[in-house]
């Protein structure tokens, strides 16, 4: 699948999506698997946002040493 970035949207495709994500400086990388009692895709983590928190904390620690 093609990967989209988007913010906010049809609140419906984020129930089809694969993986959702929220980030910010706060929470660095927040995976949503429900929303409700609503899963979002299968109802688990995807594999982007746990590597994406990975590298993030990496890209801080060297800018921040």
């Amino acid at each position: 699948r093609k990967r989209q970035e988007r913010p906010g949207g049809n609140w419906r495709e984020l129930f089809l999506a694969d993986e959702v994500f929220v980030t910010n400086a706060l929470i660095e990388v927040m995976p949503i698997s429900t929303i409700g009692s609503m899963k979002v895709g299968r109802g688990k983590i995807g594999p982007v946002a746990p590597l994406l928190l990975m590298r993030y904390r990496e890209l801080v620690s060297r800018e921040g040493s």
